[in-house]
């Protein structure tokens, strides 16, 4: 019986295994072509260490005392691109050739995803591989509430530089970073430091990740704008709410005060010398109250248009003299297309767009012809949803992926929110990381490639033994197909647990999806398309899934050194779906209730709601700093209080007939 072939995942350009094993227990030798275009030396690229990394093998210019070394020689190719490379390992020898540094550090990353697999003996290959998008990138949102140890942030770019990801961003419009000018203005806050994001940024690069800084510099300016000090440079310093039933919104800065200009600059000059990278994301995404308060006038005689584009000079001339090239959202600049033709031409665009049901084609022959380079954002779907909605997000992301390929955009980046909470577990982020970096690398190979990125979960992500892990998180994150909704950006589970829902009466819940339907049609709808909501909530068939997947857990043998901690998410993941189903069936029932069932009842919740409570937290302090966990339980609080009051206050019953 032969031996199953080891995975290769991303799926590579071309892949022929041959017969035959290499044994590489003595050691390698290193033979480095000595031409004059060779790019490899030690100052450059460490090669012995970097194969000792990531090989777990002795790398020696001599040869080995116990044996004979497998000679490991290196060719330059000046005609290959740089992230590029040709892998050949035969019995006695191994080669690598390469179009740059980038290009030789992947051939690596793939020899030691076969060498894991393999050990000392590996199988004879030959691969011809490079990416089919420049930029494979992910976007950590670590602005709302969520903050990482350097611990976790560390681990994650391990997994992503397994995935030959070269991009990151982690995405920040509160003090997610110490800017120590406004430290005293955030004395709760436990943000990243200078010195911390300077090591992240070294060991970002030393595995050819380009570590972007990001800063919200417009929109989404909540967090400042509530704080005394900076109160005065709301737009709408009142709020203003945009959509019934929603608290009024503070959240984006007054572009006519010479003070916002002087808060960015102040923002930028603390936080972007600590990066290496060319690039800054100013963001400058959904401004929602921009020229409706202060700047209306302003608005009115020449547009919103004319607003935007004043900061937007003023921020790019900001970015521009750290040296940094200004990327941004295109959300404001497709709703005043005019923008195109004033806006400063050395931009980058980001059309975002996190549904399947909408493909990234409608953008694109428009950006394709903006003369701005460009990358299409799918999302990981994991946020306002507990467990994700993996087929939307493989949608999303091949659809991306398609279409950057199709209409020349620079790449793709993957966002990874964490609106309304950031209840979701990092594990449910896990597999729309591999989907959308395999995608980007080569994506007719990748994007029908199922098993294979089952596969690589399984053994390399959540390391299960058994390997179950990887099929019953991805298909966990298909709960959203038993509320056969049309719902977008969230699911109702999610919802019953949100701001927007906690305890109503049975009449409310109708109400409830009213508000939601209208929420979404205020950012999809528009004047000639209207959202029209369906929902069909299975909740019977939803209970029968979560007890089935609860037992399904028990069937991981984690091997990893998180195997026990992701074990304790999926199961805390499973609380919240218990709970969001508990509440969503006694909402629907309260009136027909008995007083002393309905007591019984709201007493089961408030037990589950401290059980879901304690142990989110302890989980949140194994992964991320203390800050912001405060916040995101808040509304667990509100619902425990709801369950109280009702308990105290009941409702009259409705009389059966």
């Amino acid at each position: 019986m032969k031996p199953m072939k080891p995975i290769i995942y991303p799926l590579p350009k071309s892949l022929v295994w041959g017969k035959d094993t290499c044994p590489i227990s003595n050691g390698i030798s290193l033979e480095i072509d000595p031409a004059e275009n060779q790019p490899v030396h030690e100052e450059a690229f460490p090669v012995a260490d970097r194969l000792s990394a990531l090989l777990g093998i002795q790398a020696e210019n001599s040869v080995a005392k116990l044996g004979r070394p497998i000679p490991f020689q290196f060719r330059h190719s000046g005609q290959a691109g740089d992230q590029a490379y040709e892998l050949i390992v035969e019995t006695d020898v191994i080669e690598i050739h390469y179009g740059g540094l980038a290009g030789l550090f992947y051939a690596m990353v793939t020899l030691a995803q076969i060498v894991r697999q393999s050990g000392s003996e590996i199988p004879t290959v030959r691969i011809e591989d490079e990416p089919d998008l420049n930029i494979r990138g992910i976007m950590i949102d670590i602005g709302r509430n969520k903050i990482p140890t350097m611990e976790t942030l560390y681990s994650i770019v391990d997994m992503l530089t397994a995935l030959k990801i070269n991009h990151l961003q982690l995405y920040m419009e509160g003090y997610c970073f110490e800017y120590e000018t406004y430290r005293s203005a955030f004395p709760d806050a436990t943000p990243i430091t200078a010195a911390e994001f300077r090591a992240l940024d070294r060991y970002c690069k030393e595995r050819f990740i380009d570590l972007v800084p990001n800063q919200n510099s417009l929109g989404h300016m909540a967090d400042w704008l509530a704080s005394p000090r900076f109160a005065h440079l709301a737009e709408t310093p009142e709020g203003i709410s945009m959509m019934p039933g929603m608290p009024g919104m503070v959240t984006t800065l007054d572009v006519s005060d010479p003070g916002s200009a002087e808060l960015v600059n102040t923002l930028f000059s603390e936080l972007l010398p600590n990066f290496t990278s060319g690039l800054v994301n100013i963001n400058f995404d959904e401004p929602f109250e921009m020229g409706k308060g202060k700047n209306k006038e302003w608005a009115e005689r020449e547009g919103t248009g004319a607003l935007f584009l004043h900061f937007l000079q003023i921020v790019n001339g900001i970015a521009k003299k750290h040296g940094k090239k200004t990327m941004l959202w295109a959300d404001v600049i497709f709703a005043h297309p005019e923008l195109l033709s004033d806006m400063p031409k050395d931009l980058i665009l980001l059309d975002w767009n996190y549904e399947a049901t909408r493909s990234f084609e409608k953008n694109g022959e428009t950006l394709q012809q903006s003369g701005f380079p460009f990358l299409f954002c799918p999302g990981t779907s994991a946020w306002n949803s507990i467990t994700g909605r993996t087929d939307n997000m493989k949608g999303n992301v091949a659809d991306a992926a398609i279409n950057a390929r199709r209409f020349g955009a620079q790449g793709i980046l993957l966002t990874d929110w964490g609106d309304m909470g950031h209840w979701q577990h990092l594990p449910f982020s896990f597999p729309g990381y591999a989907y959308a970096a395999a995608c980007g690398w080569q994506v007719e190979r990748n994007v029908h490639a199922e098993s294979e990125w089952i596969a690589y979960l399984d053994k390399f992500v959540f390391e299960d033994r058994n390997e179950r892990a990887g099929r019953i998180v991805s298909e966990l994150g298909n709960y959203y197909r038993f509320e056969n909704s049309n719902l977008q950006n969230l699911t109702a589970v999610f919802m019953t647990l949100s701001m927007m829902g906690g305890l109503t009466s049975s009449e409310s819940n109708k109400s409830r999806i009213e508000l939601i339907s209208s929420v979404i049609e205020s950012i999809f709808g528009t004047d000639q398309t209207k959202f029209e909501l369906k929902m069909t909530l299975d909740l019977d068939g939803l209970s029968a899934f979560v007890e089935q997947t609860k037992i399904r857990l028990n069937e991981i043998e984690w091997t990893g050194v998180n195997g026990a901690l992701m074990q304790e998410e999926l199961r805390n993941a499973i609380q919240f779906l218990e709970h969001s189903l508990e509440l969503y069936r006694y909402n629907d029932t309260e009136k027909s209730l008995s007083l002393s069932e309905r007591t019984h009842v709201l007493e089961r919740l408030i037990k589950q709601n401290e059980e879901l409570s304690e142990k989110l937290q302890s989980i949140w302090r194994q992964r991320n700093r203390e800050g912001g966990l405060a916040r995101s339980m808040e509304q667990l609080l509100r619902l425990k209080s709801q369950y109280e009051e009702r308990i105290a206050s009941p409702i009259p019953s409705v009389p059966i007939e």
